[in-house]
């Protein structure tokens, strides 16, 4: 009986080509414009400086006290320019951020005043010697005698005073006149609102900065206070934890018996 033989045809092995590349092109990663700061960076690294903040709108009032507060420094309001320069003149005010626009008296005129007041009492002047070499320190006098100055420009607590103020207008104008204005009026910068906080934080660090090197015992000072109080509150976590771990074992052995 005649064999039928059937033909079988066999694919060709598969060969595995490369996958084409994804046509949805990568993301890059867009690096932020200003690197973001970690909050409370003033905590142990330079003194907390003391904060005037001259602003008559309760919402940005608040915002401002919430940005101070959250770097662990000092600070004390105003609302019209006339009210700051009275607290100015109490003294121990590092930086002044003041709004321009104020009732009764407004910021350029408030920071004309303090400026004013500065220069009759020679806030910042340096000191010389007989053989006329600078001493490098702040004149804890007035220059001249003492009728040079009416008593209702005589700083009370002269020594503490240490430097000219830092003072910031705050301003929602960015003319490029307005600049020019505050700095003329004795402003050291000049911010527009809404306020950038990053750039804030930034500079509040250099001017702790600077702050301690005008006033080095002071920040030592500072410095020992801010240790030991740090050491004192960490013991009484510590103690209070051991308390509550205490309290709690009370209860269950009373709950047991």
């Amino acid at each position: 009986m005649p064999s039928t033989m059937q033909r079988i045809s066999t694919p060709p092995p598969r060969i595995a080509s490369p996958r084409p590349s994804s046509a949805r092109p990568a993301r890059k990663k867009i690096a932020p414009a200003h690197p973001v700061l970690p909050s409370g960076m003033l905590a142990g690294g330079v003194p907390p400086i003391n904060v005037l903040i001259v602003e008559d709108n309760p919402i940005n009032l608040k915002l401002l006290e919430a940005f101070v507060k959250r770097l662990k420094v000092r600070w004390k309001t105003a609302m019209n320019g006339r009210d700051a320069v009275k607290k100015w003149k109490g003294g121990g005010f590092h930086l002044v951020l003041m709004d321009i626009q104020l009732p009764i008296m407004n910021g350029l005129d408030a920071t004309k005043e303090i400026r004013r007041l500065e220069r009759v009492n020679s806030i910042g002047v340096f000191s010389s010697s007989a053989s006329g070499v600078f001493s490098g320190s702040v004149t804890s006098e007035p220059e001249g005698t003492e009728g040079d100055i009416e008593d209702k420009d005589r700083l009370a607590n002269i020594e503490l005073f240490k430097s000219p103020v830092i003072i910031v207008a705050l301003t929602a104008s960015s003319l490029q006149s307005d600049r020019h204005e505050a700095l003329a009026a004795g402003c050291n910068d000049f911010l527009t609102k809404p306020v950038n906080f990053v750039w804030l934080e930034r500079k509040v660090m250099e001017w702790g900065c600077m702050q301690a090197l005008i006033d080095f015992d002071g920040w030592r000072q500072w410095k020992d206070f801010a240790q030991d109080a740090e050491e004192n509150d960490a013991a009484k976590k510590a103690a209070g934890a051991k308390a509550k771990s205490k309290k709690n074992r009370l209860s269950v052995t009373t709950a047991a018996a």
